[in-house]
């Protein structure tokens, strides 16, 4: 199975690097095709002439993956149902078959979903201290800032912050199953939509 994901990070980003390693744990026969868009703000405006690339380019669906928190315009809160309409719009404008391309929203980010495995955090953390005591993280999932809760975890045990190109893709494949990852309601739709 060849599905295209729509990304708002740079290429090789810690976003990608995530959802390919979990897609292949999911679905071991799939080919992930990413499209790094660089930053939120571009994505949502220009996913659909990517999606219709990743289309024609015969992937079987294209999911757009974004992060909820921050917000592209600083001055606003977060809003998912904005987010929405311009992938919407731009998916119009494209003329892309709305059938074949799901939308992934994580909230708050992508460490939401790093965070709800505290014992992949903790095995990565003990790399480097291997007496760290990390306790479960679930007040962690439901933060608005699970990156700021990473980045402190990190500096507190091991003496730097979080490094997501690096340190996301570590605790990634540190993760022993998805049980936990699954309670996070964006895991669950990410799962639903490569195995439906």
């Amino acid at each position: 199975m060849k599905v295209g994901m729509i990304f708002e990070c740079a290429d090789e980003g810690p976003d990608i690097k995530v959802c390919a390693h979990l897609a292949k744990r999911i679905r071991p026969d799939i080919t992930v095709v990413p499209d790094a868009l660089g930053n939120k703000r571009y994505m949502l405006v220009e996913c659909g002439e990517s999606a219709a690339a990743l289309l024609a380019d015969g992937c079987e669906k294209v999911l757009i993956i974004w992060d909820l928190y921050p917000s592209f315009k600083r001055n606003e809160d977060p809003c998912l149902h904005r987010d929405r309409d311009l992938i919407f719009e731009s998916l119009a404008e494209a003329d892309v078959d709305l059938g074949r391309v799901e939308l992934i929203c994580i909230e708050a980010e992508l460490e939401t979903w790093l965070v709800a495995e505290y014992r992949a955090v903790r095995d990565v953390i003990r790399k480097w201290s291997p007496k760290a005591n990390i306790g479960r993280l679930k007040k962690m999932t439901q933060a608005n800032d699970p990156k700021v809760q990473l980045e402190r975890l990190f500096e507190n045990h091991i003496g730097r912050p979080y490094l997501p190109y690096r340190d996301a893709e570590l605790i990634v494949q540190a993760i022993p199953d998805l049980r936990r990852l699954r309670r996070v309601p964006s895991f669950r739709r990410f799962e639903t939509k490569l195995t439906t």
